[in-house]
């Protein structure tokens, strides 16, 4: 064979029509499994490929020279065969250029839109692959650290082009609300890893891993990577909610809130096995709370040390500066406030938890003497929250209201939410 299209389904594809029509030889269509791929770059029986999803990505590693533009763009759609040498390229930068030229488009400086780029599975593989040199969201994250972070199921090229690849594969109809991939993550207890080695914590992971592989198919599987630049070491598994007879499916899948638990309850049986120590934890269908996201403990956090900011420079207000004093709080309200009511917003659906906490709060010291402390961790971490909100409160409480009322004049209040 010399010249011909790579990738996993190729029934779609006009390019065999198309070569054929516009040159002079043969063009072949080589529909290649993962596994059959790594064997055909190897032998390098071509002279020249085109590769489609999902392995534009994949085949980098088998190049020995990348085109610098395909660098830049990190795909590669062209492999050329130079006496045993493998070349790549990416002919769509060109392809797109020519037509902008050609139509007498000049884009420079210009804003440009790209539509259908996957910025969901884009946004996640970012953080679950640590592809950015910064996580401002997230300050829990140490970069210095992420190279102890480590695959369970490693990622073949982007995340969406590998769920593109699966729907497409299995034929399956699609809507615009579908759910076309689920994130889990699964972790325990600081208490847990205490004192486990690396090996250990691997092997725990392992074991968890494998009960969703179980359950939603290997072929399934986007990534599953271990995080261990966190507090806690946790793992996050990405799959596309396939079902056995190729329906894209999540409901199905995942089922209620009682489907849920019971996965939760299936899983913690299956651990326990090999992890007698491990406790499930307390159930919302049977304590009658609602879970509180740890997006929003972390936004406490975050809104307390901004909070604390503002106190010093309400503090530091005196008659002698009181104009430059003035100016310095406002533009420090101007980020703060915005967020704190958007943060008060959404813990009004936990109303009923937020005013448990109180009570709860009352039996923590006691529990803790019985050798309850693992057992309270939930509930600490509720304390912890009911105490952020308030030293929020305290502080809205303390803002002079001319300050106030002049933050709320401001042109640009509230676009921050």
């Amino acid at each position: 064979m010399r010249y011909g299209l790579i990738g996993e389904k190729l029934g779609h594809s006009f390019s065999k029509i198309i070569h054929e029509q516009l040159a002079d030889y043969t063009y072949d269509l080589i529909p290649l499994t993962r596994d059959e791929l790594d064997a055909f770059l190897r032998e390098k029986q071509f002279a020249a490929l085109n590769v489609t999803i999902p392995y534009k990505e994949t085949v980098i590693p088998y190049l020995d020279e990348v085109d610098s533009r395909a660098q830049r763009i990190g795909a590669v759609n062209t492999v050329v065969n130079r006496n045993g040498r493998l070349c790549g390229y990416n002919t769509d930068f060109y392809g797109f250029r020519y037509l902008l030229q050609k139509n007498g488009i000049d884009v420079a400086g210009k804003k440009a839109l790209v539509l259908g780029k996957g910025g969901a599975s884009k946004a996640l593989s970012a953080h679950h692959e640590r592809t950015k040199d910064s996580y401002a969201s997230n300050p829990d994250i140490d970069t210095s650290r992420s190279r102890y972070n480590f695959h369970i199921v490693k990622p073949e090229g982007r995340y969406y082009h590998f769920i593109q690849s699966r729907i497409e594969q299995a034929g399956c109809r699609t809507r615009k609300d579908s759910t076309r991939f689920v994130d889990t993550l699964i972790t325990a207890s600081p208490e847990f890893f205490k004192g486990k080695s690396p090996k250990e914590i691997a092997a725990y992971f392992q074991r968890a891993a494998d009960f969703l592989i179980d359950r939603v198919g290997r072929e399934n599987i986007v990534s599953a990577v271990v995080h261990m630049d966190e507090k806690t070491p946790h793992l996050h598994l990405t799959f596309v909610p396939l079902t056995k007879d190729n329906r894209l499916c999540a409901k199905e899948i995942i089922g209620n809130r009682a489907s849920l638990t019971k996965w939760q309850d299936d899983f913690h049986a299956y651990m326990v096995e090999k992890y007698p120590d491990l406790e499930r934890g307390e159930s919302a269908s049977k304590t009658g709370r609602k879970h509180i996201p740890t997006r929003l403990f972390k936004q406490a956090v975050s809104l307390s040390k901004q909070a604390r900011a503002i106190e010093a420079a309400l503090d530091s207000i005196t008659p002698l500066n009181a104009g430059k004093k003035k100016a310095e709080t406002l533009n420090l309200l101007k980020k703060w406030f915005p967020q704190m009511e958007n943060f008060s917003g959404q813990l009004k659906k936990y109303k009923v938890t937020i005013n448990d906490l109180l009570a709860e709060n009352e039996t923590l010291e006691a529990r803790a003497k019985a050798s309850e402390k693992d057992k309270m961790k939930g509930v600490i971490e509720r304390a912890k929250l009911e105490s952020e909100l308030h030293n929020i409160q305290r502080l809205v409480g303390r803002i002079p209201p001319e300050v106030l009322a002049e933050l709320k004049r401001q042109p640009n209040y509230g676009k921050e939410r």
